[in-house]
């Protein structure tokens, strides 16, 4: 959007300084208002590389750099309006930093955690597991943050849970779930009744 691109602008104006330090960085010629957020096939690159080369690719370095800083300072944003609210009484966390499952991804905003684990206005941290092979009564567990980072911060880590286990036929039949319902939700998960 229109509104992002200025705030991509304004994000290299307080990074920088000046047109020629960002000419410097960027290996080209260029004014902030001429920059642009980079299309999609620049942003996804060499899917071959490990690393981008700044030398040729560091308008997508800071674009990811800056997107992730945007999501982190909104989330910032709405928990100081939960602490304005509510007079600092209330307990304000988010879900955030999901960094072991998405690599660094930075498509999905998760590596400002810097930002995340220095806000006064979040309290705690969560994720849940993996969504990968959550089968019933099988599938994996595994962390998605590195949650001592909060930690040495003084927030507080929530891990949400929320994998079913083998009695989860047995649950949803006492809430009333039909059985086709139940068995229609295992098969999706490529997993057969008799895991109860």
């Amino acid at each position: 959007s229109i509104h992002m691109k200025r705030a991509f602008q304004d994000w290299l104006r307080t990074k920088y300084g000046s047109k020629e330090n960002l000419q410097k960085s960027w290996n080209r010629q260029i004014d902030f208002n001429d920059v642009d957020i980079p299309a999609k096939k620049e942003r996804f690159g060499d899917t071959e590389a490990t690393f981008r080369d700044p030398a040729k690719e560091m308008d997508v370095i800071d674009f990811y750099i800056f997107y992730s800083e945007i999501v982190a300072d909104t989330i910032d944003y709405f928990a100081a309006v939960v602490k304005d609210a509510t007079q600092n009484r209330k307990v304000v966390g988010a879900f955030y930093d999901y960094m072991y499952e998405f690599r660094g991804g930075p498509e999905f905003g998760h590596n400002a955690g810097a930002k995340i684990v220095r806000s006064k206005n979040i309290d705690f941290i969560c994720a849940p597991p993996s969504y990968y092979q959550r089968q019933l009564g099988s599938g994996a567990e595994c962390y998605r943050r590195p949650f001592l980072t909060g930690t040495l911060h003084n927030k507080i880590w929530f891990h949400d849970n929320d994998l079913a286990t083998f009695l989860f036929p047995k649950v949803m039949k006492k809430h009333n779930v039909t059985d086709a319902d139940i068995k229609r939700y295992m098969e999706a998960l490529a997993v057969t009744p008799t895991a109860q």
